[in-house]
């Protein structure tokens, strides 16, 4: 992880903003390697190879998403220090900063609410070397092999969605209502709970739509199901 801790404000890296001009941020692109392979995490968990591959998919993604969720949290840690409790992503009290993604990749993160770097006060520049360091390490965190085992166990992912995704090879070509009922046991696993919405051939068509992935099957966000 090639993260900038800058050591002053010249070496601050910054994203133009037609608005605040010069708007400070970091190079969030990771360009090391990630710790959950699918052939590791097969050889952890026992699973097949067709399901290794999908829960290391599953477990980027979900890197990621932790990663932009955490971001205001940790600037507001840095920033605000005690107070930041007060201000959550999602809360009641939106907080006075905003982290959001720029780039082709989205690969920046940028920072709007603590002025331009030519107005950064010395103090300020010292929390936003906190808030860079929080960050380093947090990608590499989410990272590494603790974490998508921590997520996997949590999740119990790996060993259902092998049961499950054998069943669904198994009912591929047998009749809709066999589907269906592997479908159900999907969604089961996922949510803790039955699903009985819907018809048993819209039930089975979303299990289809989903690749017959568990981690990718949930019928109640299916606006076609």
């Amino acid at each position: 992880m090639s993260l900038n801790i800058p050591r002053t404000k010249a070496e601050m890296e910054w994203r133009y903003d037609r608005h605040d001009h010069n708007l400070p941020a970091l190079n969030v692109k990771y360009y090391g390697d990630v710790k959950y392979t699918a052939a590791r995490i097969a050889a952890e968990t026992g699973c097949d190879a067709t399901t290794a591959e999908r829960v290391a998919g599953w477990c980027y993604e979900s890197a990621q998403e932790d990663f932009w969720e955490r971001a205001l949290d940790l600037l507001n840690f840095a920033m605000l220090g005690d107070e930041a409790s007060e201000y959550k992503p999602c809360g009641l009290k939106a907080g006075p900063y905003e982290v959001f993604a720029d780039g082709r990749s989205g690969g920046w993160l940028v920072v709007r609410g603590i002025g331009n770097i030519a107005d950064m006060s010395g103090a300020t520049f010292q929390k936003w070397r906190k808030f860079a360091r929080l960050v380093r390490d947090d990608i590499a965190h989410l990272a590494s092999w603790e974490w998508a085992a921590d997520m996997i166990e949590a999740n119990e992912w790996a060993p259902k969605a092998d049961t499950i995704n054998s069943a669904a090879e198994n009912a591929r070509c047998g009749d809709v209502a066999k589907l269906a009922k592997v479908a159900r046991q999907a969604h089961t696993i996922i949510n803790g709970k039955e699903w009985n919405a819907g018809t048993t051939s819209e039930i089975a068509d979303c299990f289809i739509r989903a690749g017959f992935a568990v981690a990718a099957f949930d019928p109640e966000e299916d606006d076609n199901a």
